[in-house]
């Protein structure tokens, strides 16, 4: 079947499906597709796994992988794959726990009824703004890879720092700091690189590490990415990194493509150089290593694709396109929307598209996602998410006033640590009424946050196309989407992959997608005809009940916005409001106040409509 003809075709998932359980053992069902060809395989080395997912050249999925790094490698002692120290605020993970978890993954894909000589192309993702460090003579090891042996043997004193930062890290404000003075203001920073100085972004990091860890640094050879990390364990050299991941460590020129040099200096001497090539997302970055031909079976003209961010991935994954608006619901949680025009809001971030020659993604990162709701499940004395689910709808729409904004890690957008709540007047209080009330006031105060920082940060803006889809372990949750449904009065749309990172890099691996050396675009439309399709719709009636409860939360009241709609426009909200003001120990207009006076060196200006700059 030509591509053209398969892009006709009204996608149909199967439901064949691999994945590691508790007992590391492989379980399959649905094993009817035997007859499939060419096969197309996605990796996302996310923050707390390594997935997998396979299509073939029909653009259905013949199988997913799952490897948690907890299960394979417990001997990391890690949570969640990280190493997190809540009081020094730093956040790494083992370079070492991500190479066992890959071999342990290859292992178990060659020993399932997958024929891995069918895979013709690989592509892949992995978190954003980690970094890792590669010592003298590792690429040397690459290139020498022997199949009798796994990569965590070989590459076992391979890096000069052993423990990567990573993008849960809050532990560098002085180094952002002295970034932004560097190149004069965070507003000049994010005219350059996309973003104004954050704590998680690769720049301060590396300055961190030049600082504190010079015999590692004098030791270090080059240093990638994870995304860049994990395509050079497949093509047995170093990668370059992606145009697209590179935006996300305030050290990549937006406007030239290129390393910008005087930050890197900055960060440390020869970090430009030690960084390595850049090159445009959906390279073709060669053939696959003779390593994995002799010990896993591929073929030896299966060709990878260069590795992108997991961002960057999901939104091929899940279908996306120019106007459309994200929330991927994630050990993090983010939101992005795709644009043709990149707008510059000072707690937000302007990546390049991986696929759009001149687009952009929107986008903003909460640090408080997933983990904090399982926390919060948990606390509640839920074993599922069902049970967590009856509890939800046992408290009314709106929760009856009660708000609730839980950071259990020090958030990124904005920076606060701690659980506030809040009665219906906006008073601090130590409980709710009920278990039921706590599950709501979580949920919707977690989305309600979302809604205002996208008004403010003028990205809804952008969001012209009407759709908006949920992506990531979350959207699994019915109950949840029609929260967020409800909150935005939009309907929620989904396809039918649930692993949008890895399904969206097994997409950038086709053919079509590739970048070769005639720089031909990619197939216009691919990324629309994935089976996307309505998966909840918003309750009208809840439309009264949100607004009320966002205005009372989000805004000072004034006579500029008292009739607004709070939907349609950043320009309807006039101050940070109480409920963040309250969270730092300010009460209503005075919490308003306090934003909107001290904000303003970060771009938020008191009085009416929010003002960039």
């Amino acid at each position: 079947m030509s591509q053209n003809n398969a892009l006709d075709t009204v996608i149909k998932l199967c439901r064949s499906v691999v994945s590691l359980n508790s007992r590391n053992s492989i379980s399959m069902e649905g094993t009817e597709n035997s007859n499939i060809g060419g096969l197309f395989l996605g990796f996302d080395f996310s923050t707390q796994q390594i997935k997998a997912t396979l299509i073939n050249d029909r653009l259905e999925i013949v199988a997913e992988f799952n490897c948690p790094y907890e299960t394979v490698a417990p001997e990391y002692g890690t949570t969640g794959g990280v190493h997190l120290d809540v009081k020094g605020k730093k956040a790494t993970s083992p370079v070492l726990m991500w190479i066992k978890t890959f071999d342990r993954l290859l292992d178990e894909m060659k020993s399932s009824a997958i024929d891995l000589g069918k895979v013709k192309g690989i592509g892949g993702c992995a978190q954003q703004h980690g970094s890792v460090y590669w010592k003298h003579g590792a690429e040397q090891r690459l290139l020498n890879l022997d199949a009798h042996q796994t990569l965590a043997e070989q590459m076992i004193d391979a890096f000069s720092i052993g423990n990567s930062p990573v993008w849960m890290d809050a532990s560098t404000s002085l180094e952002c700091r002295e970034i932004e003075e560097f190149v004069g203001s965070p507003q000049n920073l994010q005219r350059l690189t996309g973003s104004r100085a954050f704590e998680r972004f690769t720049a301060s990091q590396i300055r961190r590490i030049y600082k504190e860890q010079p015999e590692g640094v004098a030791n270090t050879e080059h240093i990638s990415l994870v995304s860049s990390f994990a395509a050079s364990l497949l093509i047995g050299r170093y990668a370059p990194t992606d145009y697209a991941d590179a935006t996300g460590t305030n050290l990549f020129n937006i406007n030239e493509n290129v390393w910008e040099s005087s930050i890197c200096e900055f960060c440390g001497k020869g970090v430009t150089k030690n960084l390595g090539a850049l090159c445009r997302s959906r390279t073709l970055l060669g053939k696959i290593a003779k390593y994995y031909v002799d010990r896993y079976g591929f073929a030896k003209d299966c060709f990878i694709t260069a590795f992108t961010g997991d961002t960057c991935a999901s939104l091929v994954g899940i279908g996306m396109k120019d106007g459309d608006f994200a929330i991927s619901l994630g050990t993090s949680d983010t939101t992005f929307v795709l644009s043709k025009n990149p707008v510059f809001a000072i707690d937000g971030h302007v990546l390049l598209s991986p696929v759009e020659e001149d687009g952009f993604i929107l986008m903003l990162g909460f640090q408080n996602g997933s983990k904090v709701r399982e926390q919060v499940r948990s606390e509640l004395k839920c074993e599922t998410w069902e049970d967590f689910s009856k509890l939800l709808s046992l408290a009314k729409k709106g929760n009856d006033g009660f708000l609730g904004l839980y950071y259990d890690t020090q958030e990124i957008t904005p920076k606060i640590l701690g659980r506030f709540r809040f009665d219906p007047d906006g008073k601090v209080i130590s409980s709710y009424p009920s278990a039921a009330h706590e599950a709501r006031a979580l949920i919707e105060g977690q989305f309600l946050a979302k809604k205002y920082h996208l008004l403010k940060a003028g990205f809804l803006k952008e969001f012209s196309c009407g759709r908006l889809f949920v992506t990531g372990g979350g959207s699994k949750n019915a109950d949840i989407l029609q929260v967020i449904s409800d909150i935005f009065q939009l309907p929620v749309y989904s396809n039918d992959s649930k692993n949008s990172a890895s399904f969206g890099s097994a997409l950038l691996a086709l053919p079509n997608f590739q970048r070769r050396k005639n720089n031909a675009p990619p197939l216009d439309g691919i990324s629309t005809k994935l089976g996307v399709k309505i998966t909840v719709s918003p309750d009208k009636t809840a439309d009264k009940v949100f607004l009320a409860l966002f205005a009372t939360a989000f805004a000072a009241p004034t006579e500029e916005n008292k009739e607004t709609d709070l939907r349609g426009s950043a320009a309807c909200l006039p101050t940070f409001g109480y409920v963040f003001g309250a969270a730092l120990g300010y009460s209503g207009v005075y919490g308003a106040y306090y934003f909107g006076y001290y904000g303003r060196p970060y771009g938020y200006s008191y009085g009416a409509g929010y003002r960039y700059w």
